[in-house]
């Protein structure tokens, strides 16, 4: 497993998806846990468990996105259930977890015996922590975006700067000048962008979006 990562930007995820199966009072409880970058694809893939499991009763799910000290977005549904009765329970799991830029859906089989709003709250609970408990863990880094214009004089200089602050370029262009789309760690922007400041002398051209 990955040890954790001392940059304030860094965050664990899943490395791959997970599944974990409860049964409580003759219900099947099928937790699946997915890797996701943003909400289109927790809807495409609970789109998908509802298809693959298409005969289940509930399918229930909640996500969260983004680092998880920074307002990230998140979202949850009971699907049928009483309410606050799975959604909550299985973001609440998410929580403990630690992990963000993930989805759980918790698919559920009705065995014939009501559980009650706790029962409920329980079972998707723990078949949604057992599932985030077995998946695989890796980190990633909270990143913004910088877009550079420089000359080609400038570039190893830039390129030096950029490694030290773990920037990362995603495209480079060649014409006069280079142009450079790079995500930077979002506590070193601010810091990177001076620093390049004194570098470029005015030359070439810097911007966020």
């Amino acid at each position: 497993m990955d040890q954790p990562d001392p940059s304030p930007d860094s965050f664990p995820v899943p490395g791959a998806p997970a599944q974990w199966e409860e049964r409580v009072e003759r219900s099947r409880f099928l937790a699946l846990v997915h890797p996701i970058a943003e909400a289109g694809e927790a809807v495409r893939l609970l789109a998908q468990a509802r298809l693959e499991h298409h005969k289940a009763t509930h399918h229930c799910h909640a996500w969260r996105t983004g680092h998880p000290g920074r307002e990230p977005a998140w979202g949850c549904g009971d699907d049928g259930e009483p309410s606050g009765s799975a959604g909550q329970p299985i973001l609440r799991a998410i929580d403990g977890s630690g992990l963000s830029n993930v989805l759980v859906v918790v698919v559920r089989w009705f065995g014939g015996i009501k559980l009650g709003t706790g029962g409920l709250a329980r079972a998707y609970g723990s078949a949604a922590t057992g599932a985030l408990a077995s998946c695989q863990r890796s980190l990633v880094t909270d990143c913004q975006p910088l877009h550079l214009r420089i000359p080609y004089s400038r570039m190893t200089r830039v390129r030096r700067l950029l490694a030290r602050h773990g920037a990362r370029e995603v495209n480079l262009v060649s014409g006069e000048e280079l142009q450079l789309d790079i995500q930077v760690p979002s506590t070193a922007r601010a810091t990177l962008m001076d620093e390049l400041r004194e570098i470029l002398q005015g030359q070439g051209a810097m911007w966020t979006s």
